[in-house]
């Protein structure tokens, strides 16, 4: 425990700090796929279907190795000069985005379509209906959703190790590489994801609750 803890901040922060980028990610690229502009629409199918048709390891990969490097040159910054901490964020956030533009997308076309031309015959515009009638009653629909996509997050998570950030997981790995200690240090990170993904299990049924009864 005294060895692997630690490691539990990193891989807190990667959680929060993706979840919140993947949430304005995926609520543009929702919105996106339910736009009438057509260019709009076909980038937003784009971006879904592509993160969705290649495996999360690859995407990390890639990201993290390609797409990051060239768009650190194509600003004037040096490859070496972001961590690969932030790479990872960067990688998880833009998968995560795909998968919550899909839950914004059901959210949106969940409202009946009365509501829009209520809005219109009211003098609104169409995005000052989808801003002050539509996503409101939308975003109460997706919070559960979005909920679990949270402990979703949480476990890929662990993908981190992939590029040597030192999370829970990588610390029980470079423990074990050092001790040889598997049984335990494996037993121990599996607990401590185990009991993480169950408290927020259980705050997602309240929040169900709640808004069932509401």
């Amino acid at each position: 425990f005294e060895i692997i803890i630690p490691g539990i901040t990193t891989t807190l922060r990667i959680t929060l700090v993706s979840f919140v980028i993947s949430i304005f990610l995926g609520l543009i690229a929702g919105l996106g796929r339910v736009s009438r502009n057509f260019v709009l629409r076909n980038l937003a199918i784009t971006y879904v279907e592509f993160v969705r048709g290649v495996p999360i390891v690859v995407l990390i990969l890639m990201i993290a190795f390609v797409l990051v490097p060239i768009a650190s040159r194509a600003i004037g910054f040096a490859n070496n000069a972001i961590p690969q901490e932030v790479r990872f964020i960067v990688a998880l956030s833009l998968i995560y985005g795909a998968f919550i533009a899909e839950i914004f997308r059901a959210g949106v076309e969940s409202v009946p379509k009365g509501q829009m031309e209520a809005g219109r015959s009211l003098g609104l515009t169409h995005a000052q209906t989808m801003r002050a009638i539509i996503l409101p009653q939308a975003i109460r629909t997706v919070l559960p959703a979005l909920g679990n996509d949270f402990i979703a997050l949480l476990k890929d998570s662990a993908l981190a190790t992939l590029l040597g950030v030192r999370d829970l997981t990588q610390s029980a790995r470079l423990y074990t590489g050092r001790t040889f200690r598997f049984d335990e240090a494996f037993l121990v990170l599996t607990f401590l994801y185990l009991s993480m993904t169950l408290v927020l299990s259980l705050l997602v049924q309240y929040l169900q609750r709640r808004l069932g009864r509401g």
